[in-house]
């Protein structure tokens, strides 16, 4: 704040005005992940992400005309486990041999 140069005086009220998110931003928290717990910042890059998908799949179906089938899409594009071929363990498929006709 004492310095001779007007840009440094602002660069010193700058850390003084946020210096609580400043001070917040380096705090640490445990996380879980990969099977193993550690400590990480915090961060919005995930929210982010998420927000970025939505935008992204916005504009390459040229407009929803229903939100159902947006929300049914982004659930479909961003899903942890896909199925695929409609099987999965609730309803597997069973193949009959030819003998069995």
């Amino acid at each position: 704040m004492k310095s001779g140069h007007e840009i440094f005086r602002e660069f010193a009220s700058l850390l003084e005005k946020y210096q609580d998110p400043i001070i917040n931003s380096f705090i640490m928290v445990e996380k879980i992940g990969n099977g193993k717990i550690y400590d990480t910042r915090l961060s919005n890059g995930p929210i982010e992400s998420l927000n970025r998908k939505i935008k992204d799949l916005k504009r390459l179906g040229r407009g929803f005309r229903n939100f159902k089938h947006f929300r049914n899409r982004f659930l479909y594009a961003t899903r942890a486990l896909p199925v695929l071929n409609g099987v999965s363990d609730y309803n597997p498929v069973s193949y009959l041999e030819n003998d069995e006709f």
